[in-house]
């Protein structure tokens, strides 16, 4: 006979979230797409579930359960004979009408039967046993589940007739707790709809998730109760899931996927036990994730070997409190986590993240807000923004950087860059915009032996810090390393462009390459030089030195190094390294001391005109010094070309004569002559020169 179905009502439980928001059995996704789309999937489900109320009015030989028991037990139903409902004097089949699994009533089948067109109340519990359980195909969904079904039995526990369609509505839930892998036997043109709010949870370990329908805002939760269980069945986690939670808190040993979970179109949820390896959800394959990654508990390890593999989120990457992000094959693994949703991806880092040996992309049109600092500082792991990058004053350190796309410092603070972390070398050459935030400031750390060049004006103000490496400044417009100020810590400073703010060259760091091609680096400010400053000479060459120019005030300090790469230098030549409006200071030292044999470097005019010139240098071969009296004052004088030598005297008296106790004079190394009045009181006093 036809069948019409029995009135629903439509039950409402709010969701209730621990302190962390991070912390909940189920996290719906959190992007403004997926939650659009799951306010969407819910309306209409309760618009759905509403006019179904409205139109499953009761017919004679409906059946509802009225206490909980086995099936067979006449005494827990009631049929409907078209206007009251009275006790039934026999337990429904699928010749009766609707059966309805009351709300607060459990009944379990444990006999092989066939029924069709039974609806579970929210609050109502079947349990399918060892027996067989077969739902019959008749008009309209023929199992309709709001409250809970459960599968304990084996095999063939569960059977789907030709063409039978059993839908799990929002709030129902069906659990795989069988005594075989299998959970579900389908027949041919069969379907399960997991519908909006629906949820598979799966209890036995090993088992196979049941081949499905996944609407959006579904569930597939993963929850074994026990230690010691092993993956899914691999055939059935090849389905595109909507929202799928590995929600295994006892587990006690890695779980390693091996690639079977390939798509999850809402949210992927982990939480697996305590947080080391020996207890972590492994993936081994790249997944495709259109919302949220959320690790809530344990250790979620992308891949620990194989590759090279992709990993696609749409929504964010959230990682709660006591939770692991990891992936730990070796260095040479090619992998990449690519962010590709169409609004605002947010990472937050509440736990840890030693995911180092990934490269990120955020791909174009795409936008990834950082809550977090992310290292990525494996050898040639690459940064590549081709959408939008925001810091939020946090720091990236990463080995490469690439894409076409912006990075800035939204949300406050000074977010930074680390580059190079590795080795790496990296261009600023302006396809990839660097900029400030409207509350914040972006800045650059150069790590790492590699290379840095910017090429083009990098318009921030956060800075650049040079740790290692070298850096090239090579811009022709601008400022290639913004307005903030420059400290070579480490490393060297040089190039051929334009540095609009101060230079400060610690005593670790370098100042001008002093090799390859001579060059003119223009800094547009003050310049303190306290470690090294490296130039390179020519007088074949024009220009004859590198240059540094346009500098307010340079105060001198540290070594000036010269290396000479033409032809033998004389006192002819003089070379203009600096160009500043005011001079402070003096290099402690030039190296080499001298630049060639009897010659001496003139810095007489670098606190004047930033002029190196180059002097008659000192004759060492030892001389006489000549003596001559104008009374009682004695005259000594000595060859000019032995100024730099030093005078020394001694006095004894007249029964000691010449000794070892000499005495520098000081003030006459500069001279090559001097004037002392003899004083008859002493005894004997003898004079030398020497050098230094």
């Amino acid at each position: 006979m036809a069948k019409r179905r029995q009135g629903a009502k439509l039950f409402l439980f709010p969701k209730k979230f621990a302190t962390n928001p991070l912390r909940r059995s189920h996290i719906l996704p959190m992007n403004s797409k997926s939650i659009s789309a799951n306010i969407a999937a819910c309306l209409l489900s309760m618009v759905i579930a509403i006019l179904a109320t409205s139109a499953r009015a009761q017919s004679a030989g409906d059946y509802r359960s009225v206490s909980s028991d086995v099936w067979s037990t006449v005494a827990i139903w009631q049929k409907y004979d078209g206007a009251n409902w009275n006790a039934a004097t026999a337990a429904p089949s699928s010749a009766d009408g609707v059966i309805t699994i009351s709300a607060g009533t459990a009944v379990t089948n444990t006999a092989s039967r066939s029924v069709d067109q039974v609806v579970v109340a929210a609050g109502g519990l079947l349990v399918v046993s060892s027996s067989t359980l077969t739902i019959a195909h008749n008009t309209g969904p023929d199992l309709d589940v709001f409250g809970t079904v459960i599968q304990l039995g084996g095999t063939s526990a569960l059977t789907l007739a030709a063409n039978a369609v059993v839908n799990v509505e929002n709030g129902g839930v069906i659990v795989h707790n069988g005594t075989s892998n299998a959970g579900i036997t389908a027949g041919a043109g069969s379907s399960v709809n997991f519908l909006s709010g629906g949820k598979f949870q799966l209890l036995k370990s090993g088992g196979t998730i049941f081949t499905a329908v996944w609407s959006p805002g579904s569930i597939c939760e993963i929850a074994y109760a026990a230690a010691g269980g092993s993956k899914p069945g691999a055939a059935g986690l090849a389905q595109t899931f909507q929202n799928f939670n590995w929600n295994y808190q006892a587990q006690a040993a890695s779980i390693d996927m091996a690639g079977s979970l390939a798509n999850v179109a809402g949210t992927l949820t982990v939480l697996a036990g305590p947080t080391n390896a020996a207890t972590e959800l492994k993936l081994n394959a790249g997944i495709t994730i259109g919302g949220d990654l959320v690790i809530d508990n344990g250790s979620l390890n992308l891949a620990g070997s194989g590759g090279p593999w992709t990993w696609n989120l749409a929504g964010n990457l959230l990682i709660a409190p006591g939770a692991q992000f990891n992936l730990t094959d070796g260095t040479g693994g090619i992998y990449t986590f690519v962010f590709n949703g169409a609004g605002v991806q947010n990472y937050v880092n509440q736990g840890t993240n030693i995911a180092s040996k990934l490269s990120w992309t955020v791909n174009a049109g795409s936008t990834l807000s950082l809550s977090n600092s992310v290292a990525l500082n494996t050898g040639s792991r690459t940064l590549t923004a081709n959408g939008s990058l925001y810091l939020n004053g946090n720091t990236v350190l990463v080995d490469l950087l690439a894409g076409t796309g912006s990075i800035v410092n939204r949300g406050g603070g000074n977010g930074l860059l680390n580059l190079g972390v590795a080795g790496g070398n990296n261009t600023i050459d302006g396809n990839l915009a660097l900029g400030d935030g409207t509350a914040g400031t972006l800045g650059l750390v150069k790590s790492g032996a590699g290379a840095l060049t910017f090429s083009a004006n990098t318009p921030i103000s956060g800075g650049l810090v040079i740790s290692n490496g070298t850096v090239f400044v090579n811009n022709t417009t601008g400022s290639g390393t913004g307005s903030g100020t420059v400290t070579v810590a480490g490393g060297a400073l040089g190039g051929t462009g334009i540095i609009s703010g101060p230079v400060n060259i610690q005593s670790a760091g370098s100042l001008g390459i002093g090799s390859g091609t001579i060059s003119t680096l223009t800094i547009n400010n003050n310049v303190t030089i306290g470690g090294n400053c490296k130039v390179q000479v020519n007088t074949g060459n024009v220009p004859t030195t590198d240059k540094f120019t346009g500098i307010n005030t340079l105060t001198y300090g540290g070594t000036l190094t010269v290396n000479n790469t033409g032809g033998t230098l004389t006192t002819a030549n003089s070379f203009k390294i600096f160009n500043a409006a005011h001079y402070a200071g003096a290099f402690a030292t030039i190296s080499p001391s001298t630049p060639a044999a009897g010659l001496a470097w003139d810095t007489s005019t670098l606190a004047t005109d930033g002029t190196l010139r180059i002097a008659s240098g000192v004759n060492l071969t030892p001389t006489n010094i000549t003596v001559s009296l104008t009374g009682n004052i004695l005259n000594l004088s000595w060859p000019a070309d032995h100024i730099g030598w030093q005078l020394q005297a001694q006095t004894n008296s007249r029964t000691v004569g010449l000794w070892t106790n000499w005495v520098t004079i000081a003030g006459f190394n500069t001279t090559n002559q001097v004037t002392l009045p003899i004083d008859p009181a002493n005894g004997n006093v003898f004079y030398r020169l020497t050098y230094p």
